[in-house]
């Protein structure tokens, strides 16, 4: 089950839509519990999206290209 959707052209990296994506997410926990992990695949392994989580405090674990 999809837990958010964007969507954008078929030629947009993936690494392109984590933000709207992410962003996107309804929130089903209580407010002082926070995503703590997040897993994906090789399509968002770039520097970017790894500054994109730390920023918000969530951990990744990304398999490398």
């Amino acid at each position: 089950m999809p837990l958010a959707v964007s969507i954008d052209g078929a030629n947009r990296p993936d690494m392109k839509l984590v933000e709207p994506t992410f962003d996107a997410l309804i929130p089903s926990r209580p407010a002082e519990e926070r995503l703590e992990g997040i897993c994906l695949d090789k399509g968002y392994d770039y520097q970017a999206v790894r500054d994109f989580f730390m920023a918000r405090q969530v951990a990744t674990h990304i398999r490398s290209r």
